[in-house]
């Protein structure tokens, strides 16, 4: 038989609700050739259901400890991003302040210069 991934659309494929189904839908395939004994019932196997069940509760609690780690995760990013911004703003501001000081400072030493050049010419001509 063909795979049905292939009419899966590729944007849910890693998603866990497309995985629950898939591993449900596997379990129930798979269920009837296994003798497997869960849910402590003693020497009784347990229906495919139970399985099925018991394997959708443990994808639940997978799911919920993966998402508690991508949690985490994001908000070790957003503090992280919090922090930059935090710099970047602060190095932005200096900066402007750095080019408005050196824009006064280029005019009074344009100042300077032509101040000193007429000086020179003045000498040149007392020579």
């Amino acid at each position: 038989p063909k795979s049905n991934a292939a009419h899966v659309p590729p944007a849910t494929r890693g998603h866990p609700a497309m995985k629950l189904v898939s591993l449900a839908a596997l379990a129930a395939l798979v269920a009837p050739a296994q003798s497997v004994q869960f849910l402590g019932r003693g020497s009784k196997a347990a229906s495919p259901v139970e399985r099925v069940v018991a394997l959708i509760k443990d994808l639940k609690t997978h799911i919920i400890a993966d998402g508690k780690a991508e949690q985490a995760s994001y908000d070790k990013y957003a503090c992280w991003c919090e922090d930059t911004l935090g710099r970047k703003a602060k190095g932005i501001s200096t900066a402007k302040e750095e080019i408005e000081e050196l824009g006064v400072l280029i005019v009074k030493l344009k100042a300077e210069i032509a101040s000193h050049g007429a000086e020179i010419a003045q000498t040149q001509k007392d020579l």
